[in-house]
């Protein structure tokens, strides 16, 4: 590919998702509002790190269901930081990484596996149900109910699974947290109150939300709830990136009363370049795979498992998608692989549902390197996360993953 070709893969649209997210974090760390959002946290959770983990974990899976994965984990990451910087001031600062560690990794994993949930959690669900509509026009829809049959009971053991993996790998029995050297009265005096700015940077922060969630319409079986963006005259050329840039530019514009606004350019340079860079690889990188012709050559051997047992063709397809999402994003993985698991689907004695399915939601469940998925990309841009720990944390993620995926497939095919 020529460099003409290659850079403007460098400027993908979840880039400026990616850049507004981040601008968005920004003005919430400087006014205080993630130490906010912490507290309220510690609050329902208490002090006890493995609880403080399994909250974190359950409101990013929770949230994430609803809206995409990314926009869930640009929300929450402010106030996990938060309680990250809490301190644990008895412990080593081996144990505050290992902490730390489990609570950023957490975050991401739990958006992951709560994006599986739903159709639209996330955009590999999205584009396979586009997909069925266009190649089974006869065969009974697609529904929430439908696909959840399947990814719900996934998402949950994983989560499951995830959470003990991080509690043994990161935080030893009876850690605690402590919130600072003040008591939880003071606390609650400093935080009872939101002063004008804070209330206009949580203001934007919360409209952001609703625009992300009523961007699009919102389909359950046969109701539907129209999404904002048909009202203007060009709603394709709308995106969650677009309300992210958008919402930033409003803080960038915004006075802060002192002179100033509430998030100056001075603190725009502090996006993290380089995991942007990162994540722009990961489209070149697909992209290349398609154009070299190694996607259309991986086709043409994935055709050649249709003698096997059509379980067998199962595991290995899962398998090979679980992995092959760790080097390109997962929306071009899917992209590239249904058409060809469409071809399989036709020469095995299997619904095409219980084939097609796994690979779609074994495209979100790759946990092991930064450019596998969105919420990984994030992630490692905080630049304290250690690669080895992920990689580690992720491979046996990964492979229960298969294990899961399949089960649970095998079980609801045999039931229904």
């Amino acid at each position: 590919m020529s460099m003409q070709e290659v850079a403007p893969l460098y400027t993908h649209e979840i880039i400026f998702l990616f850049i507004g997210g981040f601008l968005l974090a920004f003005s919430l760390e400087k006014w205080n509002l993630h130490k906010r959002l912490a507290w309220y946290i510690l609050r329902y959770t208490g002090s006890d790190a493995r609880g403080v983990l399994l909250g974190s974990m359950l409101s990013a899976w929770a949230l994430s269901m609803w809206i995409s994965n990314i926009a869930a984990l640009l929300m929450l990451l402010p106030a996990i930081r938060g309680i990250a910087e809490t301190g644990i001031s008895s412990e080593s600062t081996e144990t505050k990484r290992k902490f730390n560690t489990a609570l950023l990794l957490g975050l991401a994993y739990a958006c992951s596996l709560g994006g599986i949930a739903t159709l639209v959690g996330t955009a590999p669900n999205m584009i396979f149900l586009a997909f069925y509509e266009k190649n089974f026009p006869t065969a009974p829809p697609l529904t929430f109910l439908t696909w959840m049959l399947t990814a719900l009971p996934v998402s949950a053991l994983m989560f499951a699974f995830t959470y003990r993996v991080l509690v043994s790998l990161f935080i030893p029995k009876g850690l605690l947290i402590e919130f600072n050297s003040k008591s939880e009265a003071e606390l609650f005096q400093e935080f009872n109150r939101l002063n004008l700015n804070e209330i206009k940077v949580l203001s934007i922060f919360l409209l952001t939300v609703l625009l992300w969630c009523f961007r699009e319409d919102i389909v359950i079986n046969q109701f539907i709830i129209p999404g904002w963006s048909g009202l203007l005259p060009w709603p394709e050329m709308v995106k969650d990136s677009t309300v992210a840039m958008l919402m930033a530019i409003l803080l960038l514009l915004l006075p802060d009363g002192n002179g100033s606004t509430l998030l100056t350019w001075k603190e725009v340079q502090n996006i993290p370049l380089g995991i942007l860079f990162l994540f722009g690889g990961g489209f070149a990188l697909a992209e290349g795979i398609q154009r070299s012709g190694l996607s259309e050559w991986t086709g043409n051997h994935l055709m050649q498992l249709s003698n096997l047992s059509p379980w067998i063709i199962v595991i290995i397809l899962v398998t090979f998608m679980t992995f092959f999402t760790e080097i390109t994003s997962n929306t071009t993985a899917t992209y590239l692989v249904l058409p060809i698991v469409l071809s399989l689907s036709h020469l095995v004695d299997l619904p095409p549902l219980a084939l097609l399915m796994p690979v779609v939601i074994s495209a979100s469940m790759a946990f092991m390197l930064p450019v596998a998925t969105p919420p990984n990309t994030v992630i490692f841009s905080t630049e304290t996360i250690r690669i080895q720990d992920m990689v580690k944390t992720g491979f046996i993620l990964n492979i229960a993953g298969i294990i899961i995926i399949t089960g649970i497939t095998y079980l609801v095919n045999l039931v229904f």
